[in-house]
């Protein structure tokens, strides 16, 4: 059985989106390699804010990619269209919604330094600058996040950290 290793750069968000991916799996004709792939679906420097790129991402993740960990050097939102992943936090903490964005809505969830956590179809949370993180695809068919963030224009858009 012959074993690869993938790591590929991921973008993950529209604001400084991205994400260093980790994959390992064996290499065969009824083992396919778990992938990740991402789609700049919208790029535009915003007006009134000099310097600044505006991004909408999807990103779509085969069952059990591992997206290293790493963090992002603006702040995106991110919206779980379908799937779930296991969700690591390093270092800040990921506060977790569900359903529409209201005025004065309360995470359901917040996943801690030194937790872990599932994310799911329907969940919503707010990656910062602070935020180092990783996740792995938990679900039977394809995990798909939007994502939307502003950056530095020529930013990377994701950071990895070892």
């Amino acid at each position: 059985m012959k074993k690869t290793l993938t790591v590929a750069l991921v973008l993950a968000a529209a604001t400084a989106l991205g994400v260093t991916v980790l994959a390992g799996a064996a290499a065969t004709a009824t083992e396919p390699v778990p992938t990740v792939s991402r789609e700049v679906l919208a790029s535009t420097k915003v007006a009134g804010v000099p310097g600044y790129t505006l991004y909408l991402v999807r990103v779509t993740a085969m069952p059990g990619s591992l997206l290293a960990k790493h963090y992002h050097p603006g702040t995106q939102s991110v919206y779980i269209e379908s799937g779930s992943v296991r969700y690591t936090v390093y270092k800040g903490a990921a506060r977790v919604y569900r359903g529409p964005a209201e005025a004065g809505k309360q995470p359901y969830k917040t996943i801690a330094a030194g937790q872990a956590g599932t994310i799911q179809a329907g969940d919503w949370f707010v990656e910062t600058p602070s935020l180092v993180h990783s996740a792995q695809v938990t679900s039977p068919g394809p995990f798909v996040v939007l994502l939307s963030g502003l950056l530095k224009t020529g930013a990377p858009l994701a950071i990895p950290v070892k």
